[in-house]
């Protein structure tokens, strides 16, 4: 992983780092309750928790009852995802405390967690808290619910524990993000109380190829200048961030191939059109990520890793936000 370049020269200012660098100054300070709420606001990771948690449970949800959303499920089920993996937000942020400190991304560096503004014992509690609310209130669907997301919870966690720790085993973490995507999917069908119908699958084999492999190994290949200089061995670490970032690419390509898929099934509730829209922007990406390949090939280069990373989240956001627009006004 030689000629790593991660920040841009002095003198080159963009309005992308301007608003980079407002937000590390959140939660850095200690000394007020303000201080305090912001360092929190940032840990949880806001917009995570919107194309993650929220966004893509609600479009899971429309495609399994055509368009037929019940609300009160859909609710639960945004409520659960987002505590449990806020949990896992702060368990990970306290377990990579070390290297977020040493990492050349300044809102890694600044993480409250990294930089002691939350002490790690009482991000761990809060862990934990948020964890059990998560579990608790799936009873408001149904109990099955219940001990789904509980095994789910203790999966993720193995995400970040020894003896496992799946994060730091080349493959086996993409192996065990798949397992962890299609049980998370699996909890959804579960919370519906319906078995998907044929028209739904090839939705949900796209969600977990591309978020189970694809989305994995993009924030593996953000973070591999870190992830190597504090010892963590992941696949963009073993392999190098080249041919993590291929591998990405034929996941993109074979969830792509799942949603043309899932656009010739011609599924109730939602216009072709909306559908081919959400195609063409996959498709554009599956060859920017091969092309990305290729730049990495080349050398390593900080700011590219991490528009993959951040590409990878904002096309699947946009890909499901056409998706429940198409079913929200037919």
């Amino acid at each position: 992983m030689s000629e790593l370049r991660t920040e841009r020269p002095e003198g080159q200012p963009t309005i992308g780092g301007i608003v980079e660098h407002w937000y590390a100054c959140w939660g850095t300070g200690s000394g007020t309750l303000l201080d305090v709420v912001a360092a929190h606001i940032r840990s949880v990771r806001p917009s995570t928790r919107l194309w993650l948690d929220t966004i893509m449970p609600v479009a899971v949800i429309a495609v399994l009852t055509e368009g037929e959303i019940p609300w009160r499920t859909a609710i639960v089920a945004v409520l659960a995802m987002n505590f449990i993996h806020i949990g896992a937000t702060l368990l990970n942020d306290v377990k990579d405390r070390d290297t977020d400190g040493g990492s050349t991304e300044i809102l890694r560096r600044t993480r409250p967690i990294a930089t002691g503004v939350i002490a790690p014992r009482h991000a761990l509690i809060e862990a934990v808290i948020c964890v059990l609310i998560g579990v608790v209130v799936t009873v408001f669907a149904r109990w099955q619910l219940t001990v789904a997301a509980a095994a789910l919870a203790v999966l993720i966690a193995q995400h970040e524990l020894p003896p496992i720790r799946t994060q730091s085993r080349p493959i086996i973490s993409q192996l065990a993000g798949l397992i962890g995507l299609a049980g998370i999917v699996a909890a959804i069908v579960l919370a519906v109380g319906a078995a998907p119908r044929a028209q739904a699958w090839p939705y949900l084999l796209f969600t977990v190829v591309y978020l189970g492999i694809g989305e994995m190994l993009a924030k593996d290949v953000r973070d591999a200048d870190n992830d190597a200089a504090g010892g963590k061995l992941t696949t963009a670490v073993k392999y190098g961030p080249a041919t993590a970032t291929a591998a990405a690419a034929v996941a993109y390509a074979v969830a792509t191939g799942c949603w043309l898929w899932f656009t010739a099934c011609a599924p109730p509730g939602v216009a072709t059109g909306w559908l081919l829209v959400a195609a063409v922007l996959l498709l554009g990406w599956v060859a920017w990520s091969v092309n990305t390949a290729r730049l990495l090939g080349q050398h390593f280069d900080k700011s590219v890793a991490r528009r993959l990373h951040r590409g990878s989240a904002l096309v699947f956001c946009v890909v499901n936000v056409v998706l429940l627009t198409g079913y929200l006004t037919r």
